[in-house]
């Protein structure tokens, strides 16, 4: 009779899996970003407001302090992204006030390219766990 053994890696291959999706996350979350700028409103002469926005994981930011942005708000736990501007006035052109109608921006970005945007999450995330398994120490 021959003797076997069983070598289980799941908590190896579950912080991949973390690694793997927040990296991805990050990336979709700035693509989002740099789609959302491009259909931001200008003024001539200006563009703050489409320079205001950025992305953030729980570990990652591309968030620049500017005078007159809002704090950047980034996420308390693990697997969730933020796509935002830090342009005081942004959620006002975003959602409208009573003297001044809507002119959103980021919403129609998201909609107009969130197959595309999980397509390349997906995409992402199988890369880099292909080449992070592979390199998974084997006894």
């Amino acid at each position: 009779m021959a003797d076997a053994s069983v070598k289980w890696y799941r908590d190896v291959v579950m912080a991949q899996v973390e690694e793997a999706s927040q990296d991805a996350l990050y990336e979709m979350a700035k693509e989002l970003v740099e789609l959302a700028a491009k259909r931001a409103p200008r003024r001539p002469g200006g563009g703050r407001l489409s320079k205001s926005g950025y992305a953030a994981t729980q570990d990652k930011s591309s968030y620049v302090k500017r005078k007159g942005y809002n704090k950047e708000i980034r996420p308390m736990k693990p697997g969730v992204a933020v796509a935002a501007f830090a342009a005081f006035y942004a959620r006002f052109v975003e959602w409208g006030t009573a003297v001044r109608a809507a002119q959103p921006f980021l919403r129609p970005a998201l909609d107009e390219s969130k197959n595309a945007l999980l397509a390349k999450f997906v995409g992402m995330a199988q890369v880099k766990l292909g080449s992070d398994i592979a390199r998974v120490k084997r006894p």
